[in-house]
Parts: C-alpha cells; structure tokens; sequence
C-alpha cells in the first residue's frame, strides 16, 4: 500500500474491482509523500465508496486496502483512524456488529477500573 493514486473516477474505476469489502485512506501529496486526511470503509463496495469521494472532490490521492471480510474491513479502519493524528474523521468507526474496537474496549474498561477503584 506504498503508493498514492490521484483520486477521480477514472482511476477508481481502473484499480478498485467491484464488490468487495476494504479500508481507504485519502489525503493529499506534498514533496511525493502521502499524508492520511481520512480514512473510511465499505463493507460491500469499496469502489463505490470510493467513487462517491472522487465526485465530492474534497481530497485528491487515495490508497485502498481490500479486505476477504466485512470484519476485516472494520479492524483496519479502526486501526487505521487511531493510528493517525490530525485526521478530518469526525466521528469513530461505525461499528458493523461484526466486532469491537478493542482500543475503545480497552480504555473503557481501564476508565471502568478507576471509577470503581476512586469509589472505594
């Protein structure tokens, strides 16, 4: 996933194939470096997805993973958008009903842990 492709539709249509779950990530290029602006998911076409942010035209590189499931998908996402700073998500990951993000499982059990612990 090394490579950043200019994000219009012709492009989509050439490298995204149809019907597949996948994670994307859409940015801009500076000095021939991606930089991750946002980063999203399809659990049914990743192509589709894709070509509607082409359409809205407000970034213009992306990369793309494909993923064999819908859970799949979702774990990169999650990954993905808490492994960025500064990205323009401006919510969490949707949950699919597939799985949890463990990195909000986590702090909310730590959080549970020392409420619990203060009220002692």
């Amino acid at each position: 996933m090394k490579r950043a492709y200019k994000l219009d539709s012709a492009t989509v249509c050439k490298l995204v194939p149809e019907g597949k779950p996948g994670t994307y990530f859409l940015g801009e290029k500076l000095d021939d470096r991606f930089y991750v602006l946002y980063v999203g998911r399809s659990d049914a076409c990743l192509k589709t997805r894709l070509l509607q942010h082409a359409n809205a035209g407000i970034f213009n590189f992306f990369r793309f993973r494909m993923s064999r499931s819908i859970s799949g998908a979702y774990k990169k996402e999650w990954y993905a958008y808490h492994s960025y700073n500064e990205l323009k998500n401006k919510v969490h990951p949707a949950n699919n009903g597939t799985c949890n993000c463990p990195i909000c499982s986590c702090v909310d059990e730590f959080q549970t842990v020392l409420t619990d612990h203060n009220l002692n």
